[in-house]
C-alpha cells in the first residue's frame, strides 16, 4: 500500500471516529432520556474503541474533522460563485428610497395614531348640537350621511319635525337603488320643489325668532319656559339649490340661515347642507359665518379639492387636509375624515352606514289605520289566521315578529276583524219588535 492510500485510510478511520463520537455525545447532551444516554455513551465507547484499534490521537480526529467541514464550505461557495462575483465583487451603486423611510417606531406610531383618530366618531361629533355642512365629492357618500342623520334624528326625537330638501328626490350614482329618504312621505316631510324648499327653510328661520319670542314672553309673565320639539332641516345637494335661487329671495334666505345657525341651538332647530364646493359663491356663506357652523369634510372630497373651493373655510383646514393626506381612505368599515368643530379641526372616523337597514315607520295609531284600510277588502271567506292576511299583503315573512312594530299594529287590526265576524248577527225579527 502506497503513502497516499495509507494517509487517506487513516483519514477515513479518524474520520468515522469524529462522525460516531459526535452522534453519540449529542445523544447524551440533547434531550436526555435512559435510552438516549445509554445509545449515546454507547456510541462513544465505541468511537473511541476504533480510536485505539487505530492508533489515532485526538488531535487527528478533530483535525479530520475540521477539514471536512472547511471542504464542505468551500464546495458551497463555489455554486455561489456566479451571486458572488455578480454582486459585492465589483463597485455598484444602489439607489433606494428607504433613505426616506420612517424608522419602525415612528412609522408604527404614525400608524396608532391614524387608527385612534378614526376611533372619534365623526357624525356623532359634527352632528352633536349644532348645525352643519358636509362636504363631499361625486360617490363621496353625502346623501347616505344625511339618510343617518335623518334617521338618528327621528330615533331621538319620535315627535320632532323633520324637514328634507331634495332637488334630485329620486335619483342615485351608478347601480344604486334610488334615493327615496327611507320612505318618508313626499309634500310635508320630503319636499322635491325648489319653491317648496325655499319656503321650508325661511319658515325654519321664523321657527327660531318664534319660539325665542314665546320664550320670552312667558318668562316675563312669570310661566315656565315653553317646550317646544326639535326641529331638523336637511338639504342635499345644496349648490344646486342655491343656484336657482332668484335675487329678492337671497337676502331672507341668507337671514334665515343665520338665524338657525346662531339662535338655533337654544331654540332646538338645526338645519345640515350637503354640498361638493365650499366657495362664498356656491354657498352662499362667508369665512365669517361660516365659522359657526360644523363641518365634515369627507375624504375624497378633502384630496381633490381645489384651491378655489376651500379658502373660504375655517382657519386651520389645510393643516387637517395635509395630515389625511398621508392616511388610507378607508380602515376596516371606517372611513377618513376631517371635522371642525368647536373651533378646531381634527381627523375622525365615518362609520359605513347602511342605508337598507334603517326603516322608518308611522307611529302605533297611523300604522292601525293604514292596515284597517288595507284588510278592508280582505276575502271574507279567507281564513283570520296572521300567517295567511300577513301573506295576503304580501309581507316579508321575515318580519312576522312582535318586535316589529308594523306587525304589532297588524295583530290588532286582524284581532279586531276577527272580533267582529265571531259576533252573531243581530235577529231581524227582535229588531222589529224592538223598534
Amino acid at each position: 500500500m502506497s503513502q497516499a492510500q495509507s494517509d487517506l485510510e487513516r483519514q477515513l478511520h479518524a474520520l468515522t471516529v469524529a462522525v460516531v463520537g459526535t452522534i453519540g455525545a449529542g445523544l447524551v447532551a440533547i434531550n436526555p432520556t435512559p435510552f438516549r444516554v445509554l445509545a449515546g455513551a454507547g456510541l462513544c465507547i465505541a468511537a473511541d474503541a476504533h480510536r485505539l484499534r487505530q492508533k489515532l490521537s485526538y488531535g487527528e480526529v478533530f483535525n479530520n474533522l475540521k477539514g471536512a467541514l472547511n471542504l464542505a464550505g468551500e464546495s458551497a461557495g463555489a455554486e455561489l460563485a456566479p451571486v458572488g462575483n455578480a454582486l459585492g465583487r465589483q463597485r455598484v451603486q444602489i439607489q433606494t428610497a428607504v433613505f426616506s423611510q420612517l424608522p419602525l417606531a415612528a412609522a408604527i406610531a404614525k400608524r396608532m395614531e391614524q387608527s385612534q383618530a378614526l376611533k372619534t366618531n365623526g357624525l356623532e361629533l359634527f352632528a352633536k348640537a349644532k348645525s352643519g355642512l358636509i362636504l363631499g365629492d361625486t360617490g363621496d357618500g353625502k346623501t347616505q350621511l344625511m339618510n343617518y342623520l335623518a334617521a338618528a334624528f327621528l330615533q331621538a326625537h319620535p315627535q320632532g319635525k323633520l324637514q328634507i330638501g331634495d332637488l334630485d328626490y329620486g335619483s342615485s350614482h351608478g347601480d344604486a337603488p334610488p334615493n327615496t329618504w327611507m320612505g318618508l312621505p313626499v309634500g310635508n316631510v320630503v319636499m322635491i320643489e325648489h319653491h317648496d324648499i325655499l319656503a321650508a327653510i325661511i319658515d325654519a328661520g321664523e321657527e327660531v325668532q318664534r319660539r325665542s319670542r314665546a320664550t320670552k314672553r312667558a318668562i316675563a309673565a312669570g310661566e315656565p319656559a315653553p317646550k317646544f320639539e326639535p326641529q331638523l332641516l336637511l338639504i342635499d345637494e345644496w349648490v344646486s339649490f342655491l343656484s336657482e335661487v332668484d335675487k329678492d329671495a337671497r337676502e331672507p334666505l341668507a337671514k334665515a340661515l343665520n338665524d338657525i345657525v346662531i339662535r338655533g341651538k337654544k331654540q332646538d332647530v338645526f338645519a345640515f347642507l350637503a354640498c361638493h364646493d365650499a366657495s362664498v359663491k356656491s354657498l352662499g356663506i362667508d369665512q365669517q359665518k361660516l365659522a359657526r357652523w360644523n363641518v365634515l369634510a369627507l375624504w375624497k372630497w378633502t384630496n381633490q379639492a381645489k384651491s378655489t373651493d376651500v379658502t373660504n373655510l375655517p382657519q386651520g383646514f389645510a393643516e387637517a387636509q395635509q395630515t389625511i393626506k398621508g392616511m388610507p381612505r378607508q380602515v376596516g368599515d371606517t372611513f377618513s375624515a376631517i371635522a371642525y368643530v368647536d373651533s378646531a379641526w381634527s381627523v375622525v372616523g365615518v362609520p359605513y352606514i347602511d342605508t337598507s337597514l334603517m326603516q322608518i315607520l308611522p307611529q302605533d295609531d297611523e300604522l292601525e289605520r293604514q292596515f284597517i284600510e288595507l284588510l278592508h277588502v280582505y276575502p271574507a271567506d279567507a281564513p283570520l289566521s296572521y300567517n295567511k292576511a300577513w301573506e295576503w299583503l304580501g309581507k316579508p315573512s321575515g318580519q312576522r315578529t312582535d318586535k316589529n312594530p308594523e306587525y304589532r299594529a297588524f295583530k290588532k287590526v286582524l284581532d279586531g276583524l276577527r272580533s267582529l265576524r265571531q259576533s252573531p248577527p243581530e235577529n231581524s225579527e227582535q229588531g222589529e219588535q224592538s223598534s
